[in-house]
């Protein structure tokens, strides 16, 4: 095969898949969800799942929204909705669990609230300041922090005794989240981001490349974090330092969250009206909000299609149930046309997080031809984040073409196949080829490149 044909292949295989990136992310829209319960703003929302074993698409669901007034309202299936006794008048300005039992929600004055009875009484925590706070994220029941204004962070290691840190900055601080317990980003006004790795023993100024507030912070992992704020900043790190961009100067985003590194939601407004965007890993896409003008201020969920956002007005919205859908594989390696060395380790990242109990070297599998029989590749499979790895046990042979497949259900096989952490499979085997070819100037026919997509295996 020519050098020429090869790069012809290349280019029409980057096209196919742009556009199948680009029609999925088109087809996603969200609904209103009515509720009568207020018409207060809705500051934060906090999503968990029950998984389903009758019907994995519809798990019980405990969702908790809080905001001005002391509000807090409750539900277990996104459409009716249940006001919560607060106790308290003061601005609630988010609210987080380790599980659905073990709730918390902070807001003005140093207001710190938790219920341990899915909302049934919300008892009140001495937070030891007098300051709003303006965001609560824990890496366990045993390790959890508070952040807001004036550079204020409390500690607790119970959930009822809480510690006020040192963060060697007064501005207000407005996020916060940690990859664990030793590795926490905090990030506030005039661009101001923090970290600890320490639990909050020492609090270290990162340069952000900002000085718009930054509002939200959310991460993948330690190497892939991502920070939201005013003027349509985005900022990502990269586990060394951040890079930024812009979706637009009219843009405020004020929330973020997602599944997987292609998988990522942030929402805030622009001119009043409420905007919802979407990273599938290569950019950012405004989606179909159902044409709200009203802010939206934060974004939670329990899985690619069980996702909430609330707002002005006691606003909120989902995703539409109609987009409802399983787990994908949105990227694949090795990629189309790379130089595969050997030591190739095959990948592939999912949109949502799966279970990795169901993704194993029986539904993760590597094989090679010889004529028209198979030979089956022997190595080990992991997964972290969404990513999940086929590690051969020995060298692969070079100028040899290799297919992985991960693996649906078929009852008529025995395989159970891949599925997502509430149990949802994956729609279809997913395949794709690759080539051991260690010289890109190679004018051979041994060269190989591949579009990955959706297919029923050899």
């Amino acid at each position: 095969m020519s050098k020429h044909i090869r790069k012809h292949r290349w280019i029409l295989g980057l096209i196919i898949l742009s556009l199948l990136v680009f029609t999925t992310v088109l087809a996603q829209k969200w609904v209103q969800k009515t509720q009568s319960n207020t018409d207060e703003d809705l500051n934060g929302v906090w999503v968990s799942a029950v998984k389903n074993t009758n019907d994995p698409m519809l798990p019980t669901l405990k969702i908790y929204t809080v905001g001005n007034g002391g509000t807090i309202i409750y539900s277990e299936n996104g459409t009716d909705w249940t006001a919560q006794t607060s106790n308290t008048p003061n601005n609630l300005n988010a609210v987080w669990g380790s599980s659905a039992t073990n709730i918390f929600a902070v807001g003005d004055y140093g207001t710190i609230l938790h219920s341990s009875n899915e909302g049934t009484t919300w008892t009140t925590r001495t937070s030891n300041t007098s300051n709003s706070l303006n965001a609560i994220w824990g890496s366990s029941t045993t390790d959890i922090f508070a952040v807001g204004n004036y550079g204020t962070i409390v500690h607790s290691i119970n959930g009822t005794d809480w510690v006020v840190q040192t963060s060697s900055t007064a501005y207000n601080i407005n996020g916060i989240w940690g990859s664990s317990a030793t590795d926490v980003f905090a990030v506030g006004d005039y661009g101001t981001i923090l970290h600890t790795s320490n639990s909050g023993t020492a609090w270290t100024a990162q340069t952000s490349g900002t000085s718009y507030s930054l509002n939200a912070v959310w991460g993948i992992s330690s190497d892939n974090v991502y920070a939201v704020g005013d003027h349509g900043t985005v900022l990502h790190y990269n586990g060394t330092a951040w890079s930024g961009q812009s979706l637009g100067a009219s843009i405020t985003l004020n929330g973020i969250w997602g599944t997987s590194p292609c998988s990522i939601y942030a929402v805030g407004e622009s001119g009043g009206a409420a905007v919802i965007y979407h990273y599938d890993g290569s950019s950012w896409t405004r989606q179909d909000d159902g044409s709200s003008d009203y802010t939206l201020n934060a974004v939670h969920g329990a899985s690619i299609r069980d996702i909430f956002t609330v707002g002005e007005n006691g606003y909120i919205v989902s995703f539409d149930p109609e987009d409802a859908t399983g787990p994908v594989v949105c990227s694949s390696q090795p990629g189309i046309y790379d130089v595969v060395p050997v030591t190739a380790k095959p990948s592939a990242t999912f949109n949502a997080v799966m279970d990795p109990t169901t993704i194993t070297s029986e539904t993760f599998t590597l094989i090679y031809y010889e004529g028209q029989e198979a030979h089956r590749v022997e190595g080990t499979v992991t997964y972290s984040n969404s990513t999940v790895t086929f590690t051969p046990s020995s060298n692969l042979t070079e100028a040899v073409t290799y297919h992985a497949t991960l693996k649906a259900p078929d009852a008529e096989k025995g395989i159970t196949g891949v599925k997502d952490s509430l149990g949802v499979p994956l729609g279809a085997d997913y395949s794709w080829t690759f080539t051991i070819w260690s010289d890109p100037e190679s004018d051979d026919d041994s060269g190989g490149c591949f579009i990955a997509v959706s297919h029923p295996a050899r």
